[in-house]
C-alpha cells in the first residue's frame, strides 16, 4: 500500500515517462483529478513560484465552501446541515460541482485520446442507440477478446442446428414411409380377411350339402355302388399283386436282418399260415407269417376305402358351370 508522498512521487514519474492519466489511474489507483493537482503542484514548485500571501484574505463564498465539501466527498444532506442551506440551493450548488467535474473529466479524455476522441463519441452513440449501460459497454470491452471465440462457436453451433435439421426431415420422411407401408399392409389383411371369410362362408355351405347328402337314400345307395365298384376295381390282379408286394415290404421293414433268411425260407418249404380255420400261429414262422397277412389284409382296407373315397369325390363333384356339385341347388333347397 503506498503513502500519499509515495503515490505523488510515482505519479510524476509516470507522467515524465510519457503515460497518460488513465493509465496512470490505473496504475496508482487514484483519481484523475488528484493526478491533476499533483502535476500542477510539481510544476509550481519547479518554476519556483510562490503564491503571494494577502494580508487581507478574500473572504469565501458560500458555493466556495459547499464545492470544497463536495470535494472532500460529502454528501450534499451533510453539505446543507454544515452550511445551514437550503435543499434547493444545495442541490443547485451539487448540480453545479457535477458540471464542473464533468467539464474537468472531458477536458482530461480530451488530453488523454486527442485524435480518438471522434472514436469514442461514436463508441458512445451506439451504446445510446443499443440501449447499453456503461457498465455493459465495459464488460462487452474486456471480452472483446472473447469475440472470435464466440463467432466460432456460434458457427459450429450453426452447422451442428442445420445437421440436426436435416435429421429431423430424414426421421419425417421415414414416419411418412412407414405409414403409407403400414397402411398397404393394413389393406392387404382386410383383403385376405374378406377373401377368407367368404372361404370359410363356402365351406359351410360345402359341408352343409355334404351332411345332408350323408342321411339321404340317394348317398346311401351311391355309397354301396362305390364300394361294389372299388371291389370290382381291387378284384384286377394287377392291383392285388401290388398290394401283396407293398405289403410283403412293408412287413419286411419292420422284420430283424438276422430272421429275414430263415422266414423266406421257411415259407417255401412249409404250407403258409392261413387265418381263416381258426387256429393260432403253432410257431415262430407262421407268426411272422400272420405278421405278413395282416399286413396284407390292411392294405387291402386302406386300398378299398381309397377307391371308394375316389369314386364318391367324382360322383359328388362333378362340375357344374356354378363350380359345385350338379346337384348343389337340388339339396340346398331341399
Amino acid at each position: 500500500m503506498f503513502t500519499k508522498a509515495e503515490k505523488e512521487r510515482r505519479v510524476l514519474e509516470l507522467y515524465e515517462q510519457g503515460k497518460t492519466y488513465r493509465e496512470i489511474t490505473r496504475e496508482v489507483r487514484i483519481s484523475p483529478g488528484d493526478i491533476s493537482d499533483i502535476i500542477k503542484r510539481h510544476s509550481g514548485e519547479l518554476q519556483g513560484t510562490v503564491k503571494p500571501q494577502n494580508t487581507l484574505q478574500k473572504p469565501e463564498t458560500i458555493d466556495t465552501r459547499a464545492f470544497k465539501l463536495f470535494e472532500e466527498g460529502k454528501t450534499p444532506v451533510k453539505v446543507a446541515i454544515e452550511l445551514d442551506l437550503r435543499s434547493d440551493d444545495v442541490t443547485r450548488l451539487y448540480t453545479e460541482y457535477l458540471k464542473l467535474k464533468g467539464l474537468e473529466e472531458l477536458s482530461l479524455l480530451y488530453e488523454e485520446r486527442k485524435d480518438d476522441l471522434h472514436d469514442f463519441h461514436n463508441a458512445y452513440k451506439l451504446m445510446v442507440n443499443e440501449d447499453m449501460s456503461p457498465q455493459q459497454l465495459i464488460v462487452a470491452a474486456n471480452n472483446l477478446q472473447d469475440i472470435a471465440s464466440l463467432e466460432s462457436r456460434l458457427e459450429v453451433m450453426k452447422k451442428e442446428s442445420e445437421s440436426l435439421e436435416y435429421q429431423r426431415q430424414d426421421v419425417y420422411n421415414n414416419i411418412v414411409t412407414a405409414n403409407m407401408d403400414l397402411n398397404s399392409i393394413k389393406l392387404g389383411i382386410d383383403v385376405q380377411k374378406k377373401e377368407f371369410e367368404r372361404l370359410n362362408r363356402q365351406k359351410l355351405e360345402v359341408q352343409k350339402v355334404i351332411a345332408g347328402m350323408n342321411t339321404s337314400a340317394g348317398y346311401q345307395q351311391m355309397m354301396r355302388i362305390a364300394e361294389a365298384a372299388s371291389r370290382r376295381i381291387l378284384t384286377q390282379n394287377q392291383v392285388v399283386l401290388a398290394a401283396a408286394l407293398e405289403a410283403l415290404f412293408q412287413a419286411l421293414k419292420e422284420e430283424p436282418r438276422n430272421q429275414l433268411h430263415s422266414l423266406i425260407y421257411g415259407s417255401l418249404s412249409y404250407p403258409l399260415y392261413e387265418p381263416g380255420n381258426g387256429r393260432m400261429p403253432q410257431n415262430y414262422l407262421q407268426l411272422r407269417q400272420a405278421i405278413l397277412v395282416q399286413a396284407a389284409e390292411d392294405m387291402y382296407k386302406d386300398l378299398l376305402a381309397k377307391a371308394v373315397n375316389t369314386t364318391m369325390s367324382s360322383a359328388i363333384y362333378s362340375q357344374s358351370g356354378s363350380g359345385y356339385p350338379s346337384n348343389w341347388n337340388n339339396h340346398r333347397h331341399r
